[in-house]
């Protein structure tokens, strides 16, 4: 982006994407909030700072809000069928197919486990963390081969072969079109921009 007058262009533009492709709102702002929870006392002084700031700190967070959504956008399984058409092991694809399922299921557990380890004093001082960080991993292995057994139980009962439906071929929609302009505006603002 060439200035703070395009960046926040961007920023509506991506704001407008989001509600049309309905994506979560309310976690595009968590999400967000984490790219900017540091720079609050940056934004107080940024009317003393020099005028350039702010349009830095704009393109910025333009970019980032950009990487967000676009994350939130691309559906987990869009890569896992890309690594299937490039021809990547059948036990590869379903091993991350079933670890970005369960990927928050393991980070809640650490968590719990964490806060027990905590409350029974285990980071007290500082001899008993090799003992808590054997016991935060114990637990999270054993967690993890008994979620393990009964996920190829249930992929079992369900006839899953290791192999993830590929996506259909993507094909122009009228549904789009708000997408496109949206980039095409943001685009050609950011053009004249860098021009004038």
């Amino acid at each position: 982006m060439a200035g703070a007058g395009s960046a926040l262009l961007g920023l509506v533009a991506l704001f407008l994407w989001s509600l049309w492709l309905r994506l979560s709102v309310r976690g595009l702002f968590w999400r967000l909030g984490v790219l900017v929870s540091g720079s609050g006392l940056w934004l107080l002084a940024a009317p003393f700072a020099p005028a350039q700031a702010l349009g830095l700190a704009l393109r910025g967070f333009t970019v980032s809000a950009v990487v967000v959504t676009a994350g939130m956008a691309v559906s987990w399984t869009a890569p896992l069928a890309l690594l299937q058409v490039l021809r990547a092991p059948p036990s590869l694809v379903a091993f991350l197919a079933i670890l970005a399922r369960h990927a928050v299921a393991v980070r809640d557990e650490a968590q719990r486990v964490w806060q027990v380890l905590l409350l029974r004093g285990a980071f007290d001082r500082r001899a008993n963390l090799p003992a808590a960080l054997r016991i935060l991993l114990a637990a999270l292995v054993s967690s993890a081969f008994r979620r393990g057994e009964r996920v190829a139980d249930v992929l079992a009962l369900r006839g899953f072969e290791g192999r993830v439906p590929a996506l259909p071929p993507w094909r122009w929609n009228v549904a789009d079109l708000p997408a496109y302009l949206l980039t095409a505006l943001a685009l050609s603002a950011t053009a004249l921009e860098a021009i004038g």
